[in-house]
């Protein structure tokens, strides 16, 4: 994982406005020596202690000038094993000007070297009472890891990590301790690896939850995340309290965008654990989700409230962005939608959400909002909900859902919004009381003429083919003339379209839009059937619809379809469509042509006893004869064909 640079420097005075940490610039030697020696007089005896310090006045005069300065850090380092057991009074001063003088970069690597850092660290180590050096201490241990992996590694086997990690829920030491942990372990991964496994996480969030830091050390905390969630349990951590508060943090007034940003790839990286998404579902606590969303574009927390209002998001203020943040944002908004796409296809989704709840009811009022991304994640959370008949007959019947689509359908110039709009709306004609209401042949299919994409054309006819599924009601206006001019109906801009695609899945789905129009015509008793198919008949001759124009595309997709189940279909189709003497010459010379003959014979004189092909091609080769009786040539081509050589008893297809 490639990180930012951890922080360079941790001063004695507030960091700035940026919420940044500044390096200090190879500055001249700030006199660090002599400040000890100020500090030390009159505390520290000069001789003959037998101590190892000696004569320090003048060693540290040297170190001054820079002369020995190794000898001196040593000398220094005696001196404060001394003061530990006599004088912590002036332990604080000294400390002080320690920590001062470790954000000279030069001293960082002596300070490891000379055992200073392993004096601070052993004192922090021994004893966890508060003492007037433990700020400064903390300070001197941050500056003195800067991109020093020795020094970290130094850190890292003598720093007691649980009592580092508590200085987070303190309010005088928590910006402290975030300095140190960045530096820590931002680049370095053996320290990474010890934080997370002493529960770094959940130290972050619960420092998240106390509100004790400064809000200019948040993006530094933000990319500490980062490295506690790589490894996140979720069977430690199974409840909602982490993006919870997490969002609570984000949406914090002054909080930077970035920031803002690297939060909620948190949040994004939380929700890939269904764990997590069971509990934001089982806790109701799936708006929290919604509200980022919205958040992403406003920047406005106090406007959360307003926002999450039934029918309020219409007007949603989305001011401008720097296109790189905008980016970002579009790219977060993508991943959200994503995660509340898998969350709402859950089983526990359908238990506690219903149509009529306050989450789904605020989806739907997302259709309305002109933004892409927000009717994107709509249409697709609904088509979750329809997933179950009893959902999406609430959802046309009680609520009219569909109304919502009119204005998409006319007015949208995304092509992702009306694709996923027709998806949503397939999923909704699914049950038989839907497909009157969903009825919308004259928006829908002038889609074809206003864009050109093939997954918009595939579609459009998908949805075709649902609606006019088991409702003939739908197949009798798809066949009527749709304008003053009567040669023009909604099966004729069908017919259209297949014969200027070259694509094979909207040609075969073509195919099976026609298969569609007779098989629902052949649903009834007999008397609905034959009234049914004379209508079909009757509607094709008034708009000029040539009965082969409608056979070639099902003979197309049994010779060219290497689905089983889709010839088969096909079959099917044309048995149905062999209902009279119009259509059977269609049939019978659309099988004649190179090719299809062949495959004629074959699937008729096929000895698979199982075979719903071969069924169904004798049932089409028996109503062909039928209706050849005063074609002597075709009954020579057709009887062969008839089991029996004359007739085959009538059955229906299946």
């Amino acid at each position: 994982m490639e990180l930012p640079p951890p922080v360079s420097a941790l001063e004695d005075s507030p960091p700035p406005s940026t919420g940044e940490f500044i390096s200090q610039p190879d500055s001249p030697n700030p006199q660090m020596f002599r400040l000890l020696s100020d500090t030390f007089e009159n505390v520290v005896p000069r001789d003959r202690t037998g101590l190892g310090f000696d004569g320090w006045p003048a060693m540290l005069n040297r170190a001054d000038a820079g002369l020995e300065i190794g000898k001196a850090l040593r000398v220094v380092v005696s001196i404060l094993q001394y003061l530990q057991g006599k004088s912590l009074a002036t332990l604080v001063p000294a400390t002080k000007v320690l920590a001062d003088g470790s954000r000279y970069e030069p001293w960082r690597l002596p300070f490891g070297d000379e055992q200073i850092l392993d004096f601070y660290l052993d004192l922090l180590a021994a004893d966890e009472i508060e003492y007037d050096w433990t700020s400064d201490t903390l300070r001197l241990i941050c500056n003195s890891c800067a991109e020093l992996d020795i020094n970290r590694e130094r850190t890292l086997a003598k720093l007691k990590l649980p009592v580092l990690l508590n200085r987070l829920k303190e309010e005088e030491k928590v910006d402290l301790a975030i300095g140190v942990l960045c530096n820590l372990c931002l680049d370095y991964e053996p320290a990474q690896v010890a934080l997370r496994a002493n529960r770094l996480f959940p130290s972050i969030i619960q420092m998240f939850e106390r509100r004790c830091y400064n809000l200019d050390f948040l993006p530094q905390v933000s990319l500490l995340l980062d490295v506690a969630i790589e490894d996140f349990n979720p069977e430690l951590y199974p409840n909602t309290q982490a993006v919870t508060i997490i969002y609570q943090t984000i949406t914090i007034p002054g909080v930077d965008i970035e920031t803002q940003i690297s939060l909620t790839n948190i949040i994004v990286t939380l929700l890939k654990h269904e764990q997590i998404q069971t509990a934001l579902i089982r806790d109701y606590k799936l708006s929290i989700i919604l509200d980022l969303f919205v958040f992403s574009y406003t920047q406005d927390a106090t406007s959360l409230e307003y926002h999450s209002r039934l029918n309020s998001e219409q007007k949603l203020y989305h001011p401008v962005q720097d296109p790189e943040d905008e980016a970002q944002f579009t790219a977060l908004r993508s991943a959200l939608s994503a995660k509340l796409w898998d969350m709402t296809s859950l089983n526990e989704f359908n238990f506690k959400y219903l149509p009529a709840s306050e989450f789904v009811q605020r989806i739907i009022s997302w259709l309305s909002i002109d933004e892409q991304q927000m009717q994107l994640c709509a249409c697709s959370i609904l088509r979750n909900v329809a997933s179950s008949d009893q959902n999406a007959t609430d959802m046309v019947m009680l609520l009219k859902v569909h109304w919502l689509f009119i204005s998409i359908l006319d007015n949208s110039s995304s092509l992702q919004v009306l694709e996923e709009l027709l998806r949503l709306m397939k999923n909704l004609a699914v049950p038989a009381a839907n497909k009157k209401e969903l009825e919308s042949f004259e928006k829908i299919t002038l889609l074809w003429s206003k864009f050109e994409s093939l997954t918009l054309d595939y579609a459009v006819v998908s949805l075709v083919r649902q609606l006019l599924k088991g409702c003939f009601d739908n197949v009798h206006r798809f066949l009527r003339p749709n304008t003053p001019a009567e040669n023009d109906s909604y099966a004729s801009r069908l017919l259209h379209l297949y014969s200027n695609t070259h694509d094979p899945a909207i040609k075969t789905e073509i195919a099976r839009t026609i298969v569609e129009i007779w098989r629902t015509a052949n649903g009834g008793n007999n008397e609905e059937v034959r009234t049914q198919v004379f209508h079909v008949q009757k509607s094709a001759r008034e708009v000029n619809l040539r009965p082969d124009e409608m056979v070639k595309p099902v003979v197309a997709m049994i010779l060219e379809s290497e689905n089983p189940s889709l010839v088969t279909e096909g079959w099917f189709g044309l048995a149905l469509m062999a209902s009279s003497d119009e259509w059977g010459e269609a049939i019978y010379n659309e099988l004649c042509e190179d090719g299809a003959k062949d495959v004629f014979k074959a699937v008729v004189s096929s000895q698979d006893a199982h075979s719903k092909d071969r069924d169904n091609a004798r049932i089409l080769a028996n109503r062909l004869s039928k209706h050849s009786t005063d074609n002597p040539a075709r009954l020579d081509v057709l009887r062969p064909l008839v089991p029996g050589g004359d007739s085959y008893s009538e059955v229906e297809p299946s």
